[in-house]
């Protein structure tokens, strides 16, 4: 549920007063939001309200369907590739320590991921939801105070 909950809010600025379905390959996570919650998981229940009142708020009308895994080729073998090295980044004593050491307080990162930023805001090298901006490149660089740990 967390990533059908990451994967709208990468869409966030696409998918606004539209009907939505979800082909999903986890059978648990259609049940609870199809049935907008459950009994067995508070948890769950949580993320179930999260999702429901983030897509009420932006006029979404969510449907779901299951899908088997072995029918979902493409998204199963994308779930598994992990670019560990995409993920890496100083320690956070040793960020603080640099950062104290050159006098400078940066306020973005420019080359990171939810996983691994240093700094709010971020900006991310693929669709992120929490991300302010994809591809730092993109950025204009001048109005900012750059980190910048990239891959």
């Amino acid at each position: 549920m967390s990533a059908i909950k990451l994967g709208l809010k990468c869409f966030e600025e696409k998918i606004r007063q539209q009907h939505v379905k979800l082909m999903v390959d986890n059978m648990t996570a259609v049940t609870i939001l199809n049935n907008m919650g459950t009994n067995h998981s508070w948890e769950l229940n949580e993320l179930n309200k999260e999702i429901c009142s983030w897509c009420i708020h932006r006029g979404i009308w969510l449907t779901l369907a299951y899908i088997t895994g072995k029918t979902n080729i493409v998204a199963d073998r994308e779930s598994r590739q992990h670019c560990r090295e995409l993920e890496w980044t100083l320690n956070q004593e040793l960020y603080e320590e640099g950062i104290c050491r050159m006098s400078v307080k940066p306020n973005i990162d420019l080359f990171a991921s939810r996983l691994n930023c240093r700094l709010k805001p971020y900006v991310s090298y693929k669709p992120d939801p929490g991300a302010v901006a994809v591809d730092a490149f993109r950025v204009q660089w001048s109005q900012y105070v750059c980190y910048a740990f990239p891959p």
